[in-house]
């Protein structure tokens, strides 16, 4: 039989809260090292920023080409151009920007004003819009084509493809 509570001996402090406080410092410790983990710079490269900003641009554009009969805006200088029609389709002011550190905007194929998105001849080599300055440690620029597509290529290519297809837009026969 137990003695009445008043006649037990009182239990020493470090043995009262025993469970409780392990679990807390378990806690803590856990908590801490999740911080740890996923605060150390697990946000996106600029460059991979860059990729899906122009991808978010070109999935708008091609919304808006699905609503106007495969018709691309009447403003393709650049996408603060076209940045109204794009707005009704999800782009958000960030999505618009590049985080190219030469230069913040992208610009596009002017020459694609009012186009028809399936009368484009080789719609993956028809670029529609672009960093407006190449990367400076890669000489790179980010580009979208007419067939949505988000790819990096080198200066010599986007020189090639301005030359090839910017002031007119070839169009299937």
């Amino acid at each position: 039989m137990m003695p009445h509570p008043q006649f037990r001996e009182p239990r020493p402090p470090w043995k009262t809260a025993t469970a409780v406080g392990c679990l807390v410092v378990v806690v803590g410790l856990l908590s801490m090292f999740l911080f740890v983990w996923f605060a150390n710079g697990n946000y996106p490269s600029p460059r991979k920023q860059t990729l899906g900003n122009l991808k978010r641009v070109a999935i708008c554009i091609a919304l808006y080409a699905d609503l106007y009969d495969n018709r691309l805006p009447l403003d393709t200088s650049s996408v603060g151009a076209c940045a109204d029609n794009l707005r009704k389709h999800g782009l958000t002011d960030v999505d618009m920007v590049s985080q190219n550190p030469g230069s913040p905007e992208f610009l596009g194929n002017g020459s694609l004003g009012q186009a028809v998105v399936t009368q484009v001849a080789d719609p993956n080599s028809v670029i529609l819009f672009f960093d407006s300055a190449p990367w400076p440690e890669s000489k790179r620029r980010a580009v979208t084509f007419v067939d949505r597509s988000v790819r990096w290529i080198t200066e010599a290519e986007f020189q090639k493809a301005v030359a090839n297809n910017w002031r007119f837009v070839p169009t299937k026969p």
